[in-house]
């Protein structure tokens, strides 16, 4: 790829700029928990007892809400709550009530590492905002900064962490007599935003190929501050959704750092920058790219990208969009990418409740469903916010498998992190909740569709995967339990036919594809057809057939299966309509 041009800042102009003495915000507790011992030894960021409702010993963080904070908590309403219903808490339809992905029980096995880091790439960050749950969560490149108090540099990011804490941010320079906040911005502390214009000089210090991409970079404008000029603000509430300051605003991912890479004005972006931005990300040491993007083109370049990332072990958490509908939405109809949408809870007014059951599992009208659903996860809105909360999900599951390299539990990834992509995607799978409104659960009864608002009635989910919740809704509990203990799935990846291609009606076509089992020693695999989107409602079984198995002491890529499309034009036709059956 091309590289960006050196950007010259005008030095005049800043010096015109008032300073002021660099005071930090008010601070939350990061990294959190607060410990003793080892600031460095990131396995000890974790909960003892993160129960919800909370017991004697709990030591979950101050303002965290079991009851409201509907979107991480393994909490079901109970009689005397203002949301209980019984045909909701004692029906498994309804996965018993529980509200969320139970994170308060992930965080006992980690509230995550600095070390991981999450790109948004979205509308850039409004630096001059009052942020304080997100001022100290910014990633600092240190191959384009001086030792805070110093002239020095250094190749040990530790030398930057003058005040110990365990972390390199924006705090250190809190005492550095050349970081002053810039008075026009209306924040009074210091902000990265504050270092970019204070050590710009034009030279690219590191060799990257960024000259002073000092906090991330800005391809919407070519330069290298993300700032969010127009404060449309998208990106920066994306970044509070997945890994903000824990006891200022409720997250996902408490110790996960944030890089900010701006690829529009607004969340609707060019599709070559969010590739650029994918690369970047890739050759910065990023583990989870975080877009909830719907960009106004497609290009072989993103796919290049997306495959680029999954090739080196870094997830695409991609918004399916929020027009409840089915189109595909690029970037995340991409190959490679990990799709999530968003469940809700009940339809409600000033408090009071519009429809029964008063359920959590609500498929509201602002978000997307379709074949590439992989997860839908509990929101308060729409596909952005579960993107931002799922790509938080994502910061503990790597952040857990990080731990469990440095337990010794397992391996990291030949691409040098911790999980491959495919690991990370199949962790989320094996860490979903089935939504399954089809099959009876006595007394409740099958297909049970119907809801009080008028002329409406839930999607239709099924039994396993379906093209409405994916894989179900995302346990984040279960996800990190598994990667904290080292029990990481195997590998399956189709990559060809590509996803979308039209298919003939007639002749063979060949499957092409990779199918792994790193962490073990043999595997077996199937490769298997079954018509339709998704499964038809019970009482009908979904049909597959095998088109090709074997087993493999190593990963096997290539063709692994070939298919008869006159068979497969044959099971189509003979299969019941999904929603009519």
């Amino acid at each position: 790829m091309t590289w960006p041009r050196p950007i010259a800042w005008g030095v005049v102009a800043a010096a015109a700029l008032l300073f002021a003495v660099a005071t930090p915000p008010v601070r939350a507790t990061f990294p959190f928990p607060k410990g003793g011992g080892d600031p460095y030894d990131y396995t000890k960021l974790r909960l003892r007892d993160g129960a919800c409702p909370p017991s004697p010993t709990s030591d979950l963080p101050k303002g965290f809400d079991c009851r409201t904070e509907a979107r991480l908590t393994d909490y079901a309403a109970r009689p005397g709550d203002a949301d209980y219903d019984p045909t909701v808490a004692n029906n498994p339809q309804e996965l018993f009530g529980v509200k969320g992905a139970g994170t308060n029980r992930a965080w006992e096995v980690t509230t995550g590492r600095p070390d991981t880091l999450i790109a948004v790439l979205d509308s850039g960050i409004e630096w001059d905002l009052k942020t304080p749950e997100l001022v100290n969560k910014f990633h600092l490149n240190t191959g384009e900064l001086p030792v805070p108090g110093t002239a020095l540099r250094s190749k040990d990011w530790r030398a930057y962490d003058v005040n110990h804490d365990g972390v390199f941010n924006v705090a250190d320079y809190a005492a550095d007599s050349r970081a002053r906040d810039f008075t026009d911005d209306g924040n009074e502390y210091l902000d990265p935003g504050d270092l970019i214009r204070r050590f710009s000089d034009g030279k690219d210090d590191d060799g990257n190929g960024y000259a002073d991409d000092i906090s991330g970079w800005d391809y919407y404008e070519n330069d290298n501050n993300p700032a969010d000029d127009v404060t449309y603000g998208h990106g920066t509430g994306e970044s509070r959704d997945s890994a903000a300051e824990i006891e200022t605003r409720v997250t996902q991912c408490p110790n996960c750092t944030l890089v900010e890479l701006r690829v529009g004005d607004s969340f609707v972006a060019d599709v070559n920058h969010f590739a650029e931005a994918v690369t970047y990300a890739v050759d910065n040491g990023v583990s989870v790219v975080q877009e909830a993007l719907g960009t106004v083109n497609h290009t072989a370049f993103a796919q290049d990208a997306v495959d680029y990332a999954y090739r080196n072990g870094v997830l695409v958490v991609a918004s399916a969009a929020d027009e409840s509908a089915g189109h595909h939405n690029w970037p995340a109809a991409l190959g490679h990418t990990m799709v999530v949408n968003s469940l809700t809870h009940f339809a409600e007014e000033s408090g009071a409740a519009l429809e029964t059951p008063k359920t959590y599992l609500a498929f509201n009208g602002c978000t997307n469903f379709g074949a590439y659903i992989w997860v839908a996860v509990a929101s308060n809105s729409c596909s952005s916010d579960a993107t931002g909360q799922s790509s938080g999900v994502a910061g503990l599951v790597y952040s857990a498998a990080r731990n469990a390299v440095d337990k010794h539990l397992m391996k990291s990834d030949a691409s040098g992190q911790p999980l491959s992509a495919e690991e990370a995607k199949q962790l989320f799978r094996l860490g979903a909740l089935d939504v399954d409104f089809s099959t009876p659960r006595p007394p409740f009864p099958p297909n049970n569709f119907t809801t009080t608002l008028p002329a409406s009635q839930r999607f239709v989910t099924t039994a396993g995967w379906d093209q409405i919740t994916g894989f179900g809704r995302l346990s984040s509990a279960a996800a990190v339990v598994l990667a904290g203990a080292g029990h990481i799935p195997p590998e399956a990846d189709i990559t060809a036919p590509r996803w979308w291609r039209s298919l003939p009606l007639n002749g063979r076509i060949d499957i092409e594809g990779r199918v792994a089992a790193p962490r073990a020693s043999r595997y077996t695999y199937e490769v298997a057809t079954a018509p339709g989107v998704q499964p038809p409602r019970w009482p009908l079984n979904d049909t597959w057939t095998t088109a090709a198995a074997g087993s493999a002491t190593g990963p096997k890529s290539g063709v692994l299966a070939t298919l008869d499309m006159s068979a497969v034009r044959a099971a189509i036709a003979a299969a019941p309509p999904v929603y009519t059956a």
